[in-house]
This record gives C-alpha cells, sequence and structure tokens, in this order.
C-alpha cells in the first residue's frame, strides 16, 4: 500500500504553487470565486459605519475586493497577499479606480513587516490555510491597536457539506481542497480569543445553500469524484457505490432546502445588503489586458448565489462559513 503524504507537509509544498497558478488566470479565478464573493460584502457592512478617519489591513486580500470596499469608507488600507500574481493585479485595479488610500503588499501573513499599527484587521478566507496559527496571530497582535477589530471569515464544519467533507479528511487523511490544512470551528477561534486576549463581539453564518441544500449537493457531487478517484488510487479501495452516495445527498439536500426556505421566511435568515457600486476606468483595464466584463461582474453590487446571512444562535454557527468579529482587549 503507497503511503499517502501527510496533509500538513502535502498543503506547505502546494500552496503557493496552487496560487500562483490560479491567480496568474484572472477570468478563471474571478468566475470560479463569483458564488462566494458576498462574504466580503457582508464583513464590510457589518463595520462599514465604525470606517470613517480609521484604517484597515487585509492580510489575503487576493485581488483587492474588500480593500476597495473598505476604502470608500476608511481613512487608510492595506492589502497583503503572498502571491505576486494577486498583487500584480490588484495594483492595476486599484490603477483602473483611481484609489490612492489603498496600498498593495507583497508578504506572508506571519511575515507582515509594517511600522503601524491598524484600527482593523481583517482575514478572509486565510486561516484555514495558515500551518502556524500562533505565528501569524503573534504577528496579526502587533499590528492591531489597543480596542481594534480582528475580523475572520474561513469554512465551518458543522453543515451537512461540511460534516461529510470534514469525515473524509478525518478517515483518509486527505484534503477536500488543495491548500486547507485545518477545519476552523467555532471552539477553535473562543480557544485563539482566549489565548490572545481579545473578545469575540460577533459570529455570522453564511453559504447556506453551500452548506446545506442544492449547492451542498453539486459541490460535494464534484469533490467526491476526485476524491474517491485519489483515494483509490494511493489506497486501493473498491467498490465505491458512488451513485448511489450522490442520490442519498441528492435527497438529504432536497429536505434541507425546505428547512432554508422556512428560516427565510421566519427571518432567522436575513438578506445581505446591496454593496455600493465600484465604477472603473475600462480603458486602464483594456490596456493591461484585464477581461472587463468578469472584473466588473466580479466587483459588481448583484448578490449572487448566497443572499442570506444568520446572526441568530445557533443558526449563525451552521453556514458553510463562519464570520468572527473580534476586539483586542
Amino acid at each position: 500500500m503507497k503511503k499517502i503524504k501527510p496533509l500538513k507537509e502535502y498543503n506547505t509544498e502546494a500552496s503557493k504553487g496552487v496560487y500562483k497558478h490560479i491567480y496568474a488566470d484572472v477570468e478563471r479565478f474571478m468566475q470560479m470565486k463569483m458564488k462566494l464573493r458576498d462574504i466580503s460584502t457582508l464583513v464590510y457592512y457589518n463595520i462599514k459605519d465604525e470606517l470613517k478617519g480609521r484604517s484597515i489591513l487585509d492580510i489575503g486580500c487576493g485581488y483587492g475586493r474588500f480593500c476597495f470596499m473598505a476604502a470608500q469608507s476608511a481613512e487608510r488600507v492595506v492589502g497583503v497577499d503572498m502571491t505576486a500574481q494577486a498583487i500584480e493585479v490588484a495594483k492595476i485595479l486599484r490603477k483602473a479606480l483611481n484609489d490612492d488610500k489603498v496600498e498593495f503588499i507583497l508578504s506572508e501573513a506571519n511575515d507582515i513587516n509594517l511600522k503601524e499599527v491598524f484600527d482593523y484587521i481583517y482575514m478572509g478566507g486565510v486561516l484555514e490555510h495558515i500551518i502556524d496559527p500562533d505565528s501569524a496571530m503573534k504577528t496579526i497582535d502587533g499590528l492591531l491597536c489597543k480596542g481594534g477589530k480582528l475580523l475572520i471569515d474561513c469554512p465551518a464544519e458543522f453543515n451537512f457539506r461540511g460534516i461529510i467533507s470534514t469525515a473524509f479528511w478525518k478517515l483518509f487523511n486527505f484534503p477536500m481542497t488543495l491548500t486547507d490544512v485545518r477545519v476552523v470551528t467555532l471552539s477553535f477561534i473562543e480557544e485563539l480569543a482566549k489565548k490572545y486576549e481579545y473578545e469575540l463581539l460577533k459570529v455570522l453564518g453564511y453559504g447556506y445553500s453551500r452548506g446545506w441544500s442544492e449547492m451542498a449537493y453539486k459541490d460535494l457531487e464534484h469533490r467526491m469524484s476526485q476524491v474517491l478517484k485519489d483515494v483509490n488510487d494511493k489506497i486501493q479501495m473498491v467498490d465505491v457505490d458512488k451513485k448511489s452516495f450522490d442520490s442519498w445527498v441528492l435527497e438529504i439536500t432536497n429536505h434541507y432546502s425546505k428547512l432554508l426556505d422556512d428560516w427565510k421566511q421566519r427571518e432567522i435568515l436575513k438578506p445581505i445588503p446591496v454593496r455600493e457600486e465600484v465604477i472603473f476606468n475600462e480603458d486602464v483595464l483594456r490596456d493591461n489586458n484585464m477581461p472587463v466584463k468578469v472584473v466588473k461582474e466580479f466587483f459588481g453590487q448583484d448578490i449572487m448565489t448566497e443572499p442570506y446571512y444568520s446572526d441568530v444562535y445557533p443558526y449563525n454557527t451552521i453556514g458553510s462559513i463562519g464570520i468572527y468579529i473580534l476586539r483586542k482587549k
């Protein structure tokens, strides 16, 4: 039997190469992330009214979607990403917006070298990729002012899709994505807050369709095919009834879709506000070979496939994405 490479080693080696590859194709990346773009909108609207005259650091900024939103209210915005391709595109987009409030820096999360502190720090889809969260938190803690807020969003486990995915992860030590090294649970965030003396102010749930209903079915159908193939190749499993599994998942997710409709009617799930319009200089985009239509759509106002969130316990803990707002004591 061929030994499966330990997950942490696998991701340490793969992470930068994966992101270098996917960020290089701007159109493909934006289309891939389109369904999750409303996370940053939700985070922004939870702090928008507080941002006037404030500074914010976005760690793992990608192409800068959150940065450009935050700059509509904040005094200073700095975006950091470990991938040179992402920073290069973000700077082109900044030029197309003529936005001098935003600065972009190439750096890893645990090695940010800035001689200032910020009122807010945002980590969107980052913590689940970091091998050493303590090292990152020490860096973050030194960059956040006393009383400042740390905003974290990451995939959550306690939903139908998350439980199935994590079960495969734990059973076979095999990732459902190339670069995730951990599942970030509420208890993990609470322990992190206690260790570094932060107060957990708010928990928001997002991505209920992706966690429970038709999007969960489509996502599991796609991911399981690849995972089963890879596991079979490595440990020689046989007689996997994928068709029966898909049928069972479809039945379960159809049932949960009805529950989501009920939660919407009861306002347990609430609509995400429509973001403010971002207007690009299209000539600058074209001059830099940016896909104008896709860029405008990615940064546009329309809410996409996940227009609902919850701040009602315990429903706010069972979305496919958890958003955590903490304050430094």
